[in-house]
């Protein structure tokens, strides 16, 4: 799916466990399968940016996923805690509000 964050284009992929961690690898050699991320964003000086997005996540953790992965997208300056954070408050938010399912 092509998704715009910021006036830049990103394709955003759901990929299983196995597919997470070879695209993961090729940053981090070292990987170990615990070590494998619920999702990974490019820079957004990248040429072909991607989010990817680890699936059989539970929907609150996917949604809290995509939602940290966006940020990193649009605030690449933010440190991890920051972007941790904010989409987890933005999740419980929300998700106290609304009631969210999958498509």
């Amino acid at each position: 799916m092509r998704i715009k964050l910021r006036g830049k284009y990103y394709s955003l992929n759901m990929l299983s466990k196995a597919d997470m961690k070879t695209e993961t690898q090729k940053s981090c050699a070292c990987l170990k399968d615990s070590d494998i991320p619920k999702g990974l964003c490019d820079a957004p000086n990248k040429e072909e940016k991607k989010i990817s997005i680890r699936k059989r996540q539970s929907l609150k953790s996917e949604f809290e996923t995509i939602l940290h992965e966006s940020l990193h997208a649009c605030n690449w300056e933010w440190d991890e805690c920051a972007v941790d954070e904010t989409a987890h408050d933005i999740s419980k938010l929300l998700f106290k509000f609304y009631s969210i399912e999958r498509k």
